[in-house]
């Protein structure tokens, strides 16, 4: 695991001159997420889905659950938590895109949660925090 995890961080380095740096950092992110929420048994149904104009960053399913989460990654805390980057209108995109998709997909008596992980990169390991029914 540590193996890993050194790859990925030598896999992306980190730039705050470069904008791609950035989307390197969410995708990082993501991964780590992605990685996090399989250990813990849920299952990946998408990543990165666009629902009518509405990014969704992971659904998954954690049993009979629809999980739609939303990750937020920070090169560390100087601008406070990842998550206080998650306003009301993120909030309410997201329930609206779990509606949508409900809907589309002709999914019935499917109960939705929405999550939210928090990655901060730092120096040393990242810390990853799963936030199970964030809003």
């Amino acid at each position: 695991m540590i193996k890993r995890l050194a790859d990925y961080l030598a896999k992306y380095r980190f730039s705050k001159a470069d904008s791609a740096d950035h989307l390197n950092l969410g995708r990082f992110g993501e991964d780590l997420a992605v990685n996090l929420l399989k250990s813990k048994g849920y299952t990946i149904i998408a990543r990165n889905e666009i629902i009518n104009r509405r990014e969704v960053d992971i659904i998954a399913r954690d049993g009979d659950l629809l999980v739609f989460v939303e990750v937020k990654t920070r090169s560390g805390e100087s601008f406070g938590h990842p998550l206080d980057a998650i306003d009301n209108k993120r909030i309410e995109r997201l329930k609206s895109a779990g509606k949508i998709y409900l809907r589309a997909n002709r999914l019935k008596n499917v109960s939705l949660r929405f999550d939210a992980v928090s990655v901060i990169v730092g120096e040393d390991t990242p810390l990853v925090e799963h936030f199970k029914n964030a809003f």
